[in-house]
């Protein structure tokens, strides 16, 4: 019952399969000459995605309906009087 042996190599059992590799965005950094090395295209990236992520916040933020103004049209409401369009 002991005798069990499988056929597969199990010397890379746990490593990522081999054949197409995934996207390399670090690695067009570096072929674009915009960084050297790859920890330094990881902080390119991370400040990219801290900047969108700024820029979405801000666009949200300021997206509500605008604050009501006291002006003339409320006097003019409140006086009664007829407000042109």
């Amino acid at each position: 019952m002991n005798d069990f042996r499988f056929s597969s190599d199990q010397s890379n059992e746990f490593e990522r399969p081999s054949g197409r590799q995934g996207f390399d965005l670090s690695g067009m950094f570096i072929k674009w000459g915009i960084v050297k090395n790859r920890k330094q295209a990881e902080y390119v990236m991370i400040g990219i995605i801290i900047v969108v992520v700024a820029i979405i916040f801000l666009q949200w933020r300021g997206s509500g309906a605008p604050a009501p103004v006291e002006g003339d049209d409320v006097a003019a409401a409140e006086a009664g009087l007829e407000i042109a369009a």
